[in-house]
């Protein structure tokens, strides 16, 4: 696993009914990069709401699995993990990624 970035962006109307958040709430957004042999297989788009965090963790800190993350920085715990994968072709601006 690669952690690739982090950054802060305000939520999208779908972000915000999935996770119910308030008017102009803010996300903390990272990526991760898995690899199968050695190749990039699966990229990972991670959106916390802001106000979960007691400490933002730096871009090296993310490199810990996501419950240790939530543990560490937001002091709760995963009770379950809704994950949906979509299988698609990289566009251009996400080979970026993978070179």
């Amino acid at each position: 696993m690669e952690q690739k970035k982090c950054w802060f962006e305000n939520a999208g109307v779908d972000i915000k009914e999935k996770l119910k958040l308030q008017e102009n709430q803010e996300i903390f957004a990272f990526e991760r990069i898995f690899y199968a042999d050695e190749t990039p297989s699966i990229l990972v788009l991670n959106k916390i709401p802001r106000n979960y965090f007691k400490k933002i963790p730096s871009n090296k800190e993310l490199e810990k699995p996501i419950y240790k993350i939530i543990w560490d920085y937001c002091e709760k715990e995963i009770a379950h993990s809704i994950y949906e994968f979509v299988p698609l072709k990289a566009q251009k601006k996400k080979l970026r990624f993978f070179l």
